[in-house]
């Protein structure tokens, strides 16, 4: 989560810069972010849509997927309408992927000390994000770019690596849970 969140500031922090080196207007830039917010954030409530229809490892892995490919494509963007779309998308894949975050911390933190931390680590992920996307900026906006999607993806690995010692972890007690109950007999 920390990762994911870090990742996404590196370049939401400089995203007007971003567009603006497209050669965008501010005005533009303006309202595009601002419709960006407005629509992309709608994409928190796919996940309440969806409920558990579907495995949180496979939607978090979608939405993660999704994101990059979103970044792929602004590393390309050349005019306003794909630029205005992207941003969009961007920002809904990002207010998708954090409803997930928060329930997979939830799931794994039973008594609950953990997850009342998650706005203090979003506040110092989206600090480091803005740290670390400083000198990628710098670069160039590819590298910003490039810096963003290879965060996220490190997040998105070390999301799994635990999901899979989580999931490991759950299958040893219950093979033990099984055993003891056939002792007791």
């Amino acid at each position: 989560m920390y990762l994911f969140f870090a990742g996404t500031s590196v370049l939401w922090t400089f995203y007007e810069r971003f567009a603006s080196d497209l050669g965008f207007s501010q005005t533009y830039i303006a309202e595009t972010l601002s419709v960006a917010v407005m629509i992309g954030g709608l994409g928190a409530f796919v996940p309440a849509f969806l409920g558990s229809r579907y495995k949180r490892f496979w939607l978090i892995l979608i939405t993660n997927v999704c994101l990059l490919i979103t970044l792929f494509l602004l590393a390309g963007v050349a005019d306003e309408s794909t630029f205005y779309l992207l941003s969009i998308l961007f920002y809904f894949f990002v207010s998708m992927a954090l409803p997930y975050g928060f329930a997979a911390v939830a799931a794994v933190d039973v008594k609950g000390k953990v997850v009342v931390l998650i706005p203090a680590t979003m506040a110092v992920a989206a600090g480091t994000g803005a740290v670390v996307g400083g000198p990628l900026y710098v670069m160039g906006s590819s590298v910003l770019l490039m810096g963003t999607a290879l965060i996220i993806l490190l997040g998105l690995i070390v999301h799994f690596v635990l999901n899979t010692i989580e999931t490991k972890r759950v299958l040893l007690d219950n093979v033990q849970a099984k055993n003891v109950v056939g002792r007791e007999v």
